[in-house]
């Protein structure tokens, strides 16, 4: 009769060998893409994700849905202080990048947030947010393209429907796979697709997003057509309004240049109007998209510091600055989600 362990010798001696076999094959390919000149196209490395401190986290996949939504970590107690909250699509975390929002802060003495979201997402998802959280900001700062478009993402209905632990997994995994890529794609070549040489983190501190090697083709933005969406928008945005009104959050509209964009400056002027709220649409003259969609540095830097030059002027914020120019301190940043970067700078 055979005993157990040699009944499991065949499996093992497999296992053995399947390992040894990967190993040979990675190693041969890890030399290969090295010495061999028509394997070098495969020695494509992932970049190592450097975050500028320990409160930003990684979000290019959409993590910070999962983070805001769910509140995982200390981006929402954050938004609860903040006295300006900023709503629109992944084109407005690019037009206000955090040194422009951080020199505002300090002249006026306030707190920002800003809680954009990718996947073109309308204010249904951050509105359950502002629900969820009680969120009060004084001022609500909104890129009208595509903001009151009465649907939602499937990735939104994903991230509402998925548990907390469900979130916290995504999370993890999305900070390990940062960690270990750069060290995987050194040790292994990448003969099908090349890892991403891009990555985008998130402040849990302010909510700004910081696009690191992001990819730069300088497009000039032209003014979209109008299609009637003052007319399909309307219903939206009147019960955007009332839910602003009932935290006493005064409304200032703008619109983003963007070729993409779903609106223009005069749908933005027509909405205010509808809504009887400011509209700030500065003439920046000629701007740029880096990727045919959202604005480039440059142009991010030109159109935040004109819109916040003419927001200064609205009595909305005259009635919030402090002219001291004395903000209430920010907690010290603790950790973001999962921890702050290991050999975070």
């Amino acid at each position: 009769m055979r005993s157990s362990t040699s009944s499991s010798d065949p499996s093992l001696r497999a296992l053995v060998i399947a390992a040894a076999a990967f190993l040979c094959l990675s190693g041969g390919g890890c030399w290969g893409v090295r010495h061999v000149t028509a394997l070098g196209f495969a020695d494509r490395r992932a970049p190592s994700v450097e975050y500028p401190d320990g409160s930003w986290y990684p979000a290019l996949q959409g993590e910070d849905e999962y983070v805001l939504f769910h509140g995982v970590g200390p981006s929402i107690a954050h938004a609860r202080r903040a006295d300006i909250m900023i709503l629109g699509n992944s084109r407005t975390q690019f037009a206000f990048p955090s040194p422009a929002l951080r020199a505002f802060e300090a002249r006026h003495g306030v707190l920002v947030f800003s809680m954009g979201f990718p996947f073109a997402e309308s204010y249904l998802f951050p509105l359950q947010i502002i629900r969820k959280f009680d969120l009060r900001p004084r001022i609500v700062i909104v890129n009208v393209d595509g903001f009151f478009a009465d649907d939602e993402s499937p990735f939104a209905r994903k991230v509402r429907t998925d548990g907390r632990w469900a979130a916290m997994r995504v999370l993890f995994e999305s900070r390990v796979s940062a960690l270990v890529a750069p060290l995987w794609s050194r040790v292994f070549p990448s003969f099908v697709e090349p890892p991403s040489s891009f990555y985008l983190l998130r402040s849990s501190t302010h909510g700004a997003w910081l696009p690191m090697n992001w990819p730069h083709r300088d497009k000039t933005c032209r003014e979209p057509v109008d299609r009637g969406t003052l007319h399909r928008w309307r219903r939206s945005a009147l019960l955007f309004k009332e839910e602003m009104a009932r935290r006493r959050a005064r409304i200032v509209l703008t619109c983003i240049p963007s070729t993409a964009a779903e609106c223009t400056p005069e749908i933005a002027r027509q909405i205010a109007a509808l809504l009887h709220v400011a509209a700030v649409v500065p003439s920046v003259g000629a701007l740029s998209t880096g990727d045919g969609s959202h604005l480039c540095p440059g142009s991010a830097r030109r159109y935040a510091r004109a819109f916040l030059a003419d927001l200064e002027q609205l009595d909305e914020m005259r009635a919030i600055s402090r002219h001291d120019g004395t903000a209430p301190a920010r907690t010290p940043h603790r950790r973001a989600m999962l921890g702050g970067a290991p050999g975070a700078r």
